[in-house]
């Protein structure tokens, strides 16, 4: 763990070290819950681009090439998204069957 913590603090400047633990939002950066609502919010305007970019390419205002390309970095952000939930639900389960 110690050899990843300052990949981790690199990469996430809002996450702050204190008493050997890693917390976020106690000194003013986002909390988990904005985190969340910015990633929902940002992977809904990726959806409604795409959505747009379809409908343009159906009138012919649009390349095709930027359409596709619309629709695989929709989908590659819809994959990414389905994957941290499938690893929130996991760390969940895992917590939840710890023994205390």
């Amino acid at each position: 763990m110690q050899s990843i913590q300052p990949l981790v603090t690199a990469s996430l400047p809002h996450v702050v070290r204190t008493n050997n633990a890693l917390t976020a939002g106690s000194n003013g950066g986002p909390s988990f819950e904005e985190l969340l609502a910015n990633s929902v919010r940002q992977l809904n305007s990726t959806r409604q681009q795409t959505n747009a970019a379809v409908e343009n390419f159906s009138i012919g205002a649009e390349n095709p090439t930027e359409v596709l390309t619309a629709i695989e970095q929709a989908d590659s952000a819809y994959q990414t998204a389905t994957q941290i939930g499938n690893r929130l639900v996991a760390a969940y389960d895992e917590i939840k069957d710890l023994r205390i």
